[in-house]
């Protein structure tokens, strides 16, 4: 049997990354809220702006949160194998940049 697995951290600044773990919690929670809540009022606006119909916006975001989601997961990994500059690179050309 291998050693006992660890416990939850103990000392002075346990309780700092308790609460700081709660606040990026929080504001998770909070972003998503409002992006959720805002997304009907701001589509009629971007349908608007863009001339697509009302309809098309949802999907649009939808497809943008599928694709952030299916890559998250293979990018987030990248600078841990020593390739931060590639990944960084990738997602500044791909958010439509040139660095």
């Amino acid at each position: 049997m291998g050693p006992p697995a660890p416990g939850p951290p103990h000392g002075p600044g346990a309780l700092r990354q308790r609460w700081a773990l709660v606040g990026l919690c929080l504001g998770q929670f909070l972003s998503w809220g409002v992006l959720y809540y805002t997304l009907p009022v701001a589509a009629t606006r971007i349908a608007t702006d863009t001339g697509w119909p009302a309809a098309v916006v949802p999907g649009i975001y939808t497809v943008s949160l599928l694709s952030a989601a299916s890559t998250a997961r293979r990018g987030s990994g990248a600078p841990d194998l020593g390739d931060g500059t590639g990944a960084r690179t990738a997602a500044v050309q791909a958010a439509g940049g040139s660095p």
